[in-house]
């Protein structure tokens, strides 16, 4: 992969610059859907049992995920909330998807930690004069994530975030990688992507003409043997080295 003409770098964000998953996501869904129950019940509404509550937004969400499987149409975890929530009659459903998802996401936050070397990596891709963009597959509002970005420094590296939720495709849909690279005001061919997922993170922004860099995360399912064609490294701040930056 030539690196001498690259000028912009592109982000996916879960597990290769914030690591989300160092808690069982069964584990926090469940404690955080019983913390958004509560609240609604301590709100003083009329709700079902929390596990035919349950049964039934998961119900909801497996509907959506389905159909994003399918279209790469991308759903948000506040449409789900709301439609649950409409059903059940609650007064302001919008407003009380919102505050559930906060209660929710904060279960999240709690277990997200910062990815080894994101932060001096972004750091000195911005003192090269690199340009950064992020575009993430995610069911989360982006003030979810903005608050994460914020949280670890990370925000002022980072020229523009894409979050498949509100864009309304997931990756690898092709029109995600060309709102990136528009974005991010380059050709293709000066600009790399890099996450940790083979058919959204290599597959997608490779179809996109891009180069792509993949974060190996044990786990994840890859093809075995690896193909040629793109770099693999074990940690971001591998990606440095590729560019031949110094930290």
């Amino acid at each position: 992969m030539p690196m001498t003409d690259i000028k912009g770098i592109i982000f996916d964000l879960g597990s290769t610059l914030i690591e989300f998953e160092s808690r069982s996501w069964d584990e926090m869904t469940d404690e955080g859907q019983r913390m958004a129950y509560d609240h609604l019940i301590a709100s003083d509404h009329s709700l079902p049992d929390y596990e035919s509550f349950n049964d039934r937004l998961e119900e909801i969400k497996n509907q959506y995920r389905a159909a994003a499987t399918e279209s790469l149409v991308e759903w948000c975890a506040l449409d789900a909330w709301r439609k649950l929530l409409l059903q059940l009659g609650l007064e302001n459903p919008e407003e009380q998807s919102r505050r559930s998802i906060d209660l929710f996401y904060n279960v999240v936050r709690d277990g997200v930690v910062l990815c080894e070397g994101a932060l001096v990596t972004l750091q000195a891709l911005k003192r090269e004069g690199y340009k950064v963009g992020l575009i993430s597959n995610t069911i989360f509002p982006r003030w979810s994530h903005e608050v994460d970005l914020d949280n670890f420094g990370l925000t002022p590296y980072i020229d523009f975030r894409i979050y498949s939720s509100e864009f309304g495709y997931r990756k690898p849909h092709l029109s995600i990688f060309e709102a990136g690279l528009e974005k991010i005001g380059l050709p293709a061919n000066e600009t790399i992507y890099v996450g940790d997922r083979y058919i959204e993170d290599v597959v997608g922004p490779m179809k996109a003409g891009m180069s792509a860099v993949l974060k190996y995360q044990e786990g994840r399912d890859y093809p075995d043997p690896m193909p040629e064609g793109f770099e693999v490294i074990d940690k971001i701040s591998d990606l440095l080295k590729i560019l031949d930056i110094e930290q």
